[in-house]
């Protein structure tokens, strides 16, 4: 099975355009799911730092 994922996964990358947005961490080189959370962490408590704001997140998987 890892075989055919690999084969999947390395087509999938070559396919991919790069204008790609910088946002996305799924099947990027050096990305990954640490990555992705401390990107949407850092995004929401700098929102809340400033005076009467609150965040809405909606995770689908």
């Amino acid at each position: 099975m890892k075989c055919f994922e690999r084969l999947v996964k390395d087509h999938i990358t070559s396919t991919q355009p790069d204008t790609l947005d910088p946002l996305q961490f799924a099947y990027r080189p050096n990305r990954s799911t640490d990555d992705a959370i401390s990107t949407t962490l850092h995004t929401a408590l700098t929102h809340l730092d400033k005076r009467n704001t609150y965040v809405r997140m909606l995770f689908i998987d």
